[in-house]
């Protein structure tokens, strides 16, 4: 896990719980496609791994918003002096679409660098963008390193188990051992890929929730609660 870890990240939505609100949601950096958050409720403390991916037909359009992110980048590197870290740590693609101006976020990334000092790293929110923006060392030339969470998944739908499991076994290798860890799975397709009409999907996670903790699908805002229930010791 990061160094980094403890920048509120409250304001991110994935975060908001009106079931259980938390006292805070901290970030704590990334394992492999998954990005880690530290939430705690009173005494108790519950590990949320959040996934980020579009379907591998709408490949194009997350390509098209990741180019304009690198460019707005590249923009705001040419105002500054220094070498700079920008990991994004959550996406909502449509939002991010519809509203993304490149000299907009370009001077939002310059504005916050030019008052940071060496080792500081800040949460940056654009539109439907949230990311750790870090000053690294001084330099004479503009440099930002970019590091991107979103996977495209090339499963077939029916296969989400996959996407699913393989998210929770690259947070739980980052976590301390007997963790209690929430899911968080977050389609950003146009098209949703979970179809409770989907026999062999539905059926694929339902033998998977007999092996893991609560699992979260989000698209496009919506939230629908896999499952919950955390499996018995042993299985």
């Amino acid at each position: 896990m990061s160094p980094l870890a403890g920048i509120d990240c409250g304001s991110i939505p994935l975060l908001h719980d009106s079931r259980s609100p938390w006292d805070s949601a901290r970030w704590a950096g990334s394992a492999g496609d998954a990005v880690l958050f530290e939430a705690r409720k009173d005494e108790s403390v519950v590990w949320i791994a959040a996934g980020f991916f579009v379907r591998k037909e709408e490949s194009d359009v997350w390509k098209a918003c990741q180019d304009m992110l690198a460019e707005a980048v590249r923009m705001a590197a040419g105002w500054l002096q220094g070498l700079y870290g920008l990991e994004m740590i959550a996406m909502e693609l449509e939002r991010g679409i519809q509203n993304f101006r490149l000299g907009d976020f370009g001077e939002l990334l310059a504005n916050h660098a030019r008052v940071m000092t060496v080792g500081e790293a800040r949460l940056i929110r654009y539109g439907g963008f949230w990311g750790v923006f870090k000053k690294r060392v001084p330099e004479s030339y503009g440099r930002i390193e970019f590091k991107s969470c979103v996977k495209i998944n090339r499963q077939e739908p029916s296969r989400l188990d996959l996407y699913v499991k393989a998210l929770a076994r690259e947070a739980g290798r980052a976590l301390p051992p007997q963790s209690s860890m929430t899911l968080k799975v977050c389609d950003l397709s146009a098209a949703r890929v979970y179809d409770p009409a989907d026999a062999l999907q539905q059926a694929k996670l339902q033998e998977l929730s007999k092996k893991m903790g609560p699992v979260y699908y989000r698209h496009q805002r919506e939230e629908i609660c896999l499952w919950e229930t955390t499996p018995a010791a042993g299985m």
